[in-house]
């Protein structure tokens, strides 16, 4: 079982064991996980937790969370305790149970593996090995009580690994281009009068006021002086606010294609002036 599995595992397990669903935090998912991952690196069933080694790498905080959470997996039928060392580590084991409940057909070789990895374990329980580390060499004593039975000089790593080849292709097939997107569609503004939430007119901006007098007839210059000017009134029709845009561009319209200033009344566009009556005649 890889590690993915072995996760799926877990979350099948949290949903049917009730004492998990309850009891179960993050470090108890954070410490099955590391055991996982160790699992996975080392091609080995009986594992070794070292305490400092094992917090670091499972982000636990203390040794007594370390312990509680060892002991509840184990409660919890994940994991089998095979030997405890106090304040030095753990051997465990994924437990045959909760891997034959969850995945048949791997849990038959991976449980006869582990029990052969289990005797291995027993058989040299009584004898306690120390590490001395060097550059190049590492050299193992081992001891039986204090007694030191023999010594051994071994390489840090007795496998040659072999070179990596790969067949590059000698001529890399075409790469095809992407198909480009259309471009997008062009927008129509709404030239339709508008009111807000008050009834009142909403002032058209300069797109929208082009667009519809573009459609009437009108020119963009047209457009632009009308903006100009009823800007500068402040969209009022003498003293009372416009209430139709629509109709005050086509009368722009009309007023500009027949020479007429625009905003002006077309009766006094071309009349003159009256004179004034006088008012002193005796």
């Amino acid at each position: 079982m890889n590690g993915y599995q072995l996760t799926k595992a877990f979350y099948d397990e949290v949903e049917i064991n009730e004492a998990m669903q309850i009891a179960c935090k993050a470090h108890h998912h954070s410490l099955f996980t590391w055991i996982c991952e160790l699992r996975n690196r080392s091609g080995r069933e009986i594992l070794d937790l070292p305490v400092d080694y094992t917090m670091r790498m499972a982000f636990i905080g203390s040794q007594h969370t370390l312990s509680n959470a060892i002991e509840d997996l184990a409660t919890w039928g994940l994991i089998e305790v095979l030997m405890k060392t106090k304040g030095q580590g753990t051997k465990v084991r994924l437990a045959f149970a909760f891997l034959q409940k969850h995945c048949k057909s791997d849990a038959n070789e991976e449980g006869a593996f582990a029990e052969m990895q289990l005797q291995k374990c027993k058989c040299g329980a009584n004898e306690m090995q120390t590490t001395k580390i060097n550059k190049t060499k590492k050299t193992k004593y081992i001891y039986r009580g204090r007694k030191k039975i023999s010594d051994e000089s071994i390489t840090t790593d007795s496998r040659e690994q072999e070179p990596l080849t790969m067949a590059l292709p000698t001529d890399p097939p075409p790469i095809e281009p992407l198909p480009l997107d259309p471009p997008p569609e062009p927008t129509t503004p709404d030239t339709s009068v508008r009111l807000n939430g008050k009834g009142q007119m909403i002032i058209p901006d300069l797109p929208t006021l082009s667009a519809f007098i573009l459609s009437q007839g009108g020119t963009q210059a047209m457009a632009d002086d009308m903006l100009d000017f009823y800007t500068s009134k402040g969209w009022m029709i003498g003293k009372n606010p416009m209430k139709d845009w629509n109709a005050t561009a086509r009368r722009w319209i009309r007023q500009s294609n027949a020479k007429v200033p625009p905003g002006t009344a077309p009766n006094q566009s071309n009349s003159a002036p009256r004179p004034k009556h006088p008012t002193n005649i005796r």
